[in-house]
């Protein structure tokens, strides 16, 4: 048979028995298609496709510095995508705001313990604070000190204060805002927003 051609169905078909069966079975093809590109059905496709998109927005080396490992962002990554189950462009941008802000506190704890060992191996060098084997500080009593020098001096632990707490407001806000979309997508009752404070005084940075 002719594609396109007509095929009347039965001896007294009317017209509006007739079909085209090349237009029928682009229709049943285009289901078909459709069925198969409607994502991820089980939830660990979902979580892989959200992964996917959080890969692709936030890649590691955009955010990993160079004394820092790639592998462990990825594992932070794919750990906290998989418990918080993103869908979603907007819940998959919150998803990676979280790892954004988890990853920074851990380089906030990482770089205050760096300033003080600094401090700690500055006053080891300076000969008026040597004290004899007697004398010798505790581990309290030497990061005491060094913290003590330190805001005395260059304020470094001071300011990594103040970004832990900039980034501790990030990730709870963003917990908080994913927590809402999602009861909202399953239909819960959804708590007024989190308020966030915006610092406008540049002064202090």
């Amino acid at each position: 048979m002719v594609p396109g051609s007509l095929v009347t169905l039965g001896p007294r078909a009317r017209p509006s028995d007739t079909v085209v069966m090349d237009s029928s079975a682009r229709r049943a093809a285009n289901r078909q298609n459709a069925k198969l590109s409607t994502g991820p059905r089980s939830a660990a496709g979902k979580v892989t496709s959200a992964r996917n998109a959080t890969k692709h927005g936030l890649l590691s080396r955009e955010v990993v510095l160079s004394d820092e490992s790639a592998a462990e962002f990825d594992g932070l990554r794919d750990r906290l995508v998989t418990d918080l189950s993103p869908r979603g462009e907007l819940e998959t941008v919150l998803a990676e705001r979280i790892t954004l802000a988890a990853w920074r506190l851990r380089r906030v704890v990482r770089l205050e313990a760096a300033v003080i060992r600094s401090q700690q191996k500055e006053l080891a060098s300076l000969s008026d604070v040597a004290t004899s084997p007697d004398a010798e500080p505790t581990p309290e009593q030497t990061v005491h000190t060094a913290m003590v020098r330190d805001a005395h001096g260059t304020g470094q632990l001071d300011r990594l204060r103040r970004y832990e707490v900039t980034f501790e407001r990030s990730l709870f806000s963003s917990i908080h805002e994913l927590e809402r979309l999602q009861r909202r997508r399953r239909g819960e009752h959804t708590p007024a927003p989190a308020a966030i404070e915006v610092n406008v005084n540049k002064g202090e940075e």
